[in-house]
């Protein structure tokens, strides 16, 4: 249904066997891959097992994975945009909302905004997407979602690198199991 691929759902005794379960509904008809997507809590900021310190976000600027919250949380970056944002060139890089060709593989997300309220997206735990991922396949047309810049370009550009814990911009709270 997500993807429109053809996918074996099943065999027809199986169906059968199933009409006195409630009635198929065609979103539920979904391959094993998009299944997989659709458990990943892409939207959810807080986790239920994990609180919200191993929340990842969506770079604000562009379609990769936030490393960097300023503003006490307000805003998320990945390390190009964080290091544009500093030489004050701060550009949205696409005009992605989600789809096939997103890099993050995601199906929607808000644009790419310099306004928090419109773009701060939470891509989910960390922690519990990464058991999750372990039953998806190979998505070739996705990427990492992770863009990254070298430290020693980082030092040329800015003469210094520095960094800081989450706990420095934001309040983290963190569930152990008991």
């Amino acid at each position: 249904y997500d993807c429109h691929e053809p996918y074996f759902g099943g065999m027809q005794d199986c169906l059968q066997a199933m009409q006195n379960e409630e009635e198929l509904k065609r979103e539920d008809l979904l391959c094993k891959k998009c299944q997989s997507k659709r458990s990943l809590d892409w939207g959810v900021t807080d986790c239920e097992e994990h609180g919200n310190e191993f929340i990842d976000w969506k770079c604000m600027f562009c379609c990769s994975v936030a490393l960097f919250f300023c503003a006490g949380g307000q805003y998320t970056f990945c390390t190009p945009c964080h290091n544009n944002a500093m030489a004050s060139d701060l550009e949205t890089k696409t005009e992605c909302e989600g789809g096939l060709d997103c890099p993050l593989g995601l199906k929607s997300h808000p644009k790419a905004s310099k306004s928090a309220a419109e773009s701060k997206f939470a891509l989910g735990c960390s922690l519990c997407r990464s058991q999750k991922l372990g039953i998806i396949a190979d998505n070739e047309e996705a990427s990492t979602g992770v863009s990254l810049e070298k430290r020693e370009d980082m030092a040329k550009r800015f003469g210094h690198v520095h960094g800081h814990a989450l706990a420095h911009e934001m309040n983290v709270v963190a569930r152990r199991p008991a």
